[in-house]
């Protein structure tokens, strides 16, 4: 199971920067109803983590857990690039940079209900299918600082809890990532993934990879996120 994906637990220096991010992201919500927080992770070296999209405004913010806190070596490391590996990290880059913005653009479009036109187009299906079911992009789900993630879109109605994914780069994805969030959904709003129908989509290539996952895996999962917040909590106690 790939809970690395949006874990933060390996480290406590990791774990205490993503709380400060996490309580930023709230913080900015709250003071900017309708602002669009994206927490690009992991950013490109070189590349601000936090982009908000408010109006016709936008900022990017570098999450730091202390102001004195000291630069990544690998931040610098460009440096010491050659000039095949300059251009594959820029390449890299810009395709991040591309994903990024094509998420915001497909989440503005779902929040003001503007289908694209019809095609077999990855952004297109997307947004038009998030549309057609009523779906909230940009969802936090949240269950302790340890334990969090944002889901593309979300939608949980007539007992049918639906997550979809969207994917512009061609590497292909693993559903682990959904089954994660539909586990952090059940665990944060207290419902029993047994008592509900479960459908988790990933929009990549032009294709839909849609995966309806049983009561007992997510459970599986809930179960994992709830033992592994008690054994960080006890350590953290122990530390100090």
């Amino acid at each position: 199971m790939l809970l690395s994906l949006i874990f933060v637990w390996r480290f406590n220096n990791l774990m205490l920067e993503n709380k400060f991010k996490t309580k930023l992201i709230k913080e900015i919500r709250e003071r900017l109803p309708g602002a669009i927080v994206l927490h690009i992770n992991p950013p490109p070296q070189g590349i601000p983590d936090l982009l908000v999209l408010n109006g016709e405004r936008w900022a990017a913010l570098e999450g730091k857990k202390e102001s004195n806190s000291s630069h990544r070596p690998n931040q610098y490391n460009w440096l010491n690039y050659t000039d095949d590996k300059l251009v594959t990290v820029y390449d890299n880059m810009k395709a991040k940079e591309r994903g990024t913005v094509l998420h915001a653009f497909a989440a503005t479009c779902i929040r003001l209900g503007q289908k694209l036109p019809r095609s077999h187009k990855t952004l297109n299906q997307y947004v038009n299918d998030a549309i057609g079911f009523r779906m909230d992009p940009e969802v936090m789900l949240y269950y302790s600082d340890d334990f969090f993630g944002t889901a593309d879109t979300i939608a949980f109605r007539d007992n049918l809890l639906r997550i979809h994914d969207y994917k512009s780069g061609e590497i292909e994805a693993h559903i682990e990532q959904l089954l994660i969030y539909d586990a952090l959904f059940c665990l944060e709003y207290a419902v029993s993934p047994y008592e509900i129908d479960h459908e988790l989509r990933i929009y990549q290539n032009d294709d839909v990879n849609v995966y309806n996952p049983t009561g007992q895996e997510i459970m599986d999962i809930c179960d994992r996120i709830i033992r592994f917040n008690k054994l960080l909590i006890q350590h953290r106690k122990q530390e100090v």
